[in-house]
């Protein structure tokens, strides 16, 4: 019996970073609302992540960070409900998440991409406030099999949370079984 080759779908850079370390071992590949490394605003938002948990502000951090993801007109309201909201997913000792949040900044697995062999499909939307409708696009283009569905007027929630992403991701799965 030959290796196992597995469906691989994830968040953030751990699918594509997956894929290129190990072509062989993935059959198909979904990448959601995520790209071969951060985008500019995503980065932005990281950094004042960082700063504020390093300034003693964890709750205000993960506020921000939270809201950053709605519509624009009601970030300045929901900030002060997201402050309460957040207060369990606050770790004690924010060490681990700084590093995770250093490393998603460092990443970038652009030039690994063309060794990804299997059949990838991107999913994204337009209003991520993370990644760029260039970067979802890039992430499929390098990948030699690569293709995407792009919502127009979804951000990175609704495009993670959605059941149209269940049900693409779901399709595409499937249509890598062989009968």
């Amino acid at each position: 019996m030959g290796r196992v080759r597995w469906p691989v779908l994830g968040l953030r850079g751990i699918p594509p970073f997956v894929a290129s370390i190990g072509p062989d071992v993935v059959r198909r590949l979904v990448i959601v609302a995520s790209a071969y490394r951060l985008g500019t605003r995503g980065k932005e938002l990281q950094a004042d992540m960082t700063r504020l948990i390093r300034a003693g502000e964890p709750r205000q951090a993960w506020a921000q960070s939270m809201t950053a993801m709605l519509p624009s007109q009601l970030r300045g309201l929901m900030r002060p409900l997201s402050r309460l909201v957040v207060g369990s997913a606050v770790p004690d000792n924010p060490t681990d998440l700084l590093i995770t949040l250093e490393a998603v900044d460092a990443f970038d697995v652009a030039a690994d991409l063309p060794q990804v062999t299997a059949p990838t499909l991107v999913i994204g939307g337009a209003k991520d406030a993370f990644y760029s409708r260039e970067l979802f696009e890039g992430t499929a283009a390098a990948s030699r099999t690569g293709g995407r569905t792009f919502f127009q007027n979804w951000g990175h929630t609704r495009t993670v949370g959605s059941s149209a992403t269940t049900h693409l991701t779901l399709g595409f799965m499937l249509a890598g079984i062989s009968t």
